[in-house]
């Protein structure tokens, strides 16, 4: 009598678990097909990084995960008035990248704009 009220739960608990497993995955994939009209937006805020500047945006934008992430599949990048080539690299690279959106900023504009980046010496 004892067997068949363990084998009675063991069932019971055991059918409870697939059901909850079943609803679980139900769900995530549900809330991944809201991810994929949501998205996530991507913005880079680079200063002087000319030396990898270009791995950096090859590396975001090959990544597929990512970039089906990424709303629109744009990535944003700020370039906070770098003193070296990274502007430069960055246009070249917007040929290449059609999802590349770039925007220079002056110091001034930033600085105004922003008291996080003023207080981080970005």
């Amino acid at each position: 009598m004892a067997e068949a009220i363990v084998l009675a739960l063991f069932c019971f608990f055991a059918s409870y678990g697939f059901i909850m497993l079943t609803r679980s995955l139900l769900q995530a994939l549900w809330s991944n097909r809201a991810l994929k009209t949501d998205g996530v937006r991507l913005v880079l805020l680079v200063k002087n990084r000319e030396k990898d500047i270009e791995g950096i945006v090859r590396s975001f934008l090959s990544d597929d995960f990512k970039t089906r992430l990424m709303l629109n599949r744009n990535l944003k990048i700020v370039d906070l008035n770098s003193q070296d080539n990274t502007f430069v690299i960055l246009e070249k690279m917007k040929k290449d990248f059609e999802n590349l959106d770039i925007v220079k900023i002056n110091d001034n504009e930033h600085e105004q704009s922003c008291p996080i980046l003023r207080s981080s010496n970005i």
